[in-house]
């Protein structure tokens, strides 16, 4: 497991043990403690990952139990950032750190943990490359970008006279939450803008272009192309496209 999984579930298991105010559980403690998660109607990923993170838990200590899992809800994506919403925000920033920040998010898709991990050494403009090292799952991966945000990143690094190895946000991804919500109140947009929303926009923005699914899915870096299906179920638009570019003419 990576470090971030495991960190996550050891906050879940100190919180259990919190909970039940008992270091070695039996079963019916255990079931309590889920029936309570479930009856505060918690959502399904903090449902599942206590459930796992009980199991870990118990296997360490050479009592394994097996529990239910809730099914998972189908998932859809129910707001995103239009091509002119992402448009206004960069317009509205107001340095070059700025503009290098919502750029990376809006034209790479990546994850804000893999942007505060990104080096100088990472960026290759002449190849409109980033490399991702260690990203979810631990899987290092290559990625695309258009000129304009290579030649953004390109510019803040040659400014700030980085070094290859140097951090080229130097921030944690609370710092990059702030400086995204401090950029959106600038503009007219109502929604809720967050960094993983860039995410989630380039992934519709790109299905309503008409880019594939193969491609998405490297892009974004999902081992499983059914996560990538998610924009799909989530984008009515793309059947309607599709019907006017292929429906026969009569």
């Amino acid at each position: 497991m990576g470090k971030v999984t495991v960190d996550g579930y050891v906050k879940i298991i100190k919180k259990f043990l919190r909970g039940i105010n008992c270091v070695y559980p039996d079963k019916e403690r255990i079931l309590d403690y889920i029936l309570v998660i479930h009856n505060k109607q918690q959502s399904y990923s903090h449902i599942r990952n206590t459930t796992n993170g009980i199991e870990w838990y118990m296997r360490f200590l050479n009592n394994p139990i097996n529990l239910t899992k809730p099914k998972k809800p189908r998932r859809l994506i129910r707001e995103y950032l239009k091509k002119d919403e992402v448009r206004e925000i960069i317009a509205c920033c107001k340095n070059q750190r700025e503009k290098a920040i919502t750029s990376t998010l809006a034209y790479s898709g990546i994850r804000i943990k893999e942007l505060c991990a990104l080096r100088a050494a990472d960026i290759d403009p002449s190849e409109r490359t980033i490399l991702i090292r260690d990203g979810k799952g631990s899987q290092d991966r290559i990625i695309y970008i258009p000129s304009r945000c290579a030649n953004v990143l390109k510019g803040y690094i040659k400014k700030e006279k980085m070094l290859p190895e140097e951090h080229i946000f130097k921030s944690q991804p609370c710092v990059i939450r702030r400086t995204i919500k401090r950029i959106a109140r600038r503009t007219t947009i109502k929604k809720n803008v967050y960094p993983h929303i860039f995410r989630h926009s380039l992934a519709m923005n790109l299905l309503i272009n008409g880019c594939d699914l193969i491609s998405i899915q490297k892009q974004l870096g999902h081992r499983n192309i059914q996560t990538t299906l998610i924009y799909v179920h989530s984008t009515p638009e793309l059947l309607k496209n599709a019907y006017d570019k292929y429906c026969p003419r009569y």
